[in-house]
């Protein structure tokens, strides 16, 4: 990951990605640094994946707040993937509010909402809260019946 900074500092400081002088325009350098950048989100989602697949929820924790700065495009889907992390790790505290955080930057849109219904299920299984668990998706369901997610939990 080290590898990142370096190349993106060469190319804003006008330099190639290997730190020589270039010949290159401000398009060509302003392509090559998005690239990188995006080079970077991609590498970062791939530990995060090999990182909870090996149940190393520090690392996970630390590459999900990465890329919570570096993908704020999707920055509602990470607040929730962080309280989704921190609920298999039994924080449930924590977990809430991330998903308080991700709640609050959702717009009222069906996705949206299935998306804060199926969050508040999940916090409620991990607190034995079956029924209210199955309230939350029968809801999700009603708003998404084509969601393949909610017809499996529920």
């Amino acid at each position: 990951m080290n590898v990142f900074p370096k190349i993106l500092g060469n190319l804003t400081r006008g330099f190639d990605e290997l730190g020589s002088q270039d010949q290159m325009d401000e398009e060509q350098r302003g392509m090559a640094i998005r690239i990188w950048k995006k080079r970077e989100v991609r590498v970062l989602y791939s530990l995060t994946n090999s990182s909870l697949f090996a149940k190393d929820y520090h690392n996970a924790f630390n590459f999900l707040t990465q890329l919570c700065e570096k993908d704020p495009e999707h920055l509602t889907q990470l607040k929730s993937a962080l309280g989704r992390l921190f609920l298999q790790h039994g924080d449930i505290t924590t977990a809430e509010t991330y998903f308080h955080e991700a709640s609050d930057l959702r717009s009222d849109s069906d996705m949206d909402q299935v998306d804060s219904l199926v969050d508040s299920a999940l916090t409620a299984i991990s607190q034995n809260l079956y029924g209210e668990a199955i309230e939350f998706l029968k809801q999700a369901l009603m708003l998404q019946p084509e969601n393949f997610m909610v017809r499996i939990l529920n």
